[in-house]
């Protein structure tokens, strides 16, 4: 959230690193760990070409813990099984929302340690994962929001032109040689989907 995705190398982000190492009373011999992996993370290509790493992304095109808030209905269904269905209010924050090539992609930062081999965290091993997390219902509650905000503020929206994908990104996995082949979870649902859990958000309860 704080440091510049251009400059993982510099002299802000080594002394970004020393002060939250510090903040968690964590040894300073981890230091040169943690910078790796930023650099790592970083310039890695999150897209089967190539064409897209978070270091070529400006600060003017990317967005922190986008918070949102939209009402749920009375007659919205259960959103995991055994559970009770949302009321109120829906209300989270999306680790981060940015552009590319004119389009809308969010984010997710996910430290999970999965083994410690790159193998480990190759798709199947974090389709699973996803699924076991809830990480698949979490997403799509993300890109309910992000469709509605956009909906709301972009003139002309259109979800098959304006939505990117979602990036779940499991940091220990990653680095620039593998490229989206570990540590990089994609995926874009379709808009009959997003629009249908929407809606099922929004329905309002018999008799209403």
């Amino acid at each position: 959230e704080q440091v510049d995705f251009a400059q993982p190398h510099g002299e802000a982000a080594q002394a970004l690193v020393a002060e939250i190492l510090a903040g968690f009373d964590v040894d300073p011999t981890w230091a040169p760990v943690l910078r790796t992996m930023l650099v790592d993370v970083l310039a890695t290509p999150l897209d089967p070409r190539g064409t897209l790493r978070l270091c070529d992304v400006p600060a003017h095109a990317r967005t922190a813990e986008l918070e949102f808030l939209f009402p749920v209905g009375a007659g919205a269904p259960k959103l995991v099984s055994g559970s009770a269905p949302p009321r109120g209010f829906l209300k989270g924050y999306i680790d981060l929302v940015f552009t590319h090539a004119g389009r809308w992609y969010v984010l997710d930062w996910k430290s999970n340690w999965l083994g410690d081999a790159p193998e480990d965290y190759a798709a199947p091993r974090l389709a699973v994962t996803m699924r076991e997390s809830l990480y698949d219902l979490q997403y799509r509650l993300y890109t309910v929001a992000l469709h509605r905000h956009l909906a709301a503020r972009v003139p002309g929206y259109d979800y098959e032109r304006h939505f990117g994908g979602v990036f779940y990104l499991f940091m220990r996995g990653m680095h620039p040689s593998r490229g989206a082949a570990t540590g990089v979870f994609f995926d874009r649902p379709t808009r009959g989907d997003v629009e249908a859990l929407s809606a099922a958000l929004s329905r309002a309860g018999e008799g209403a």
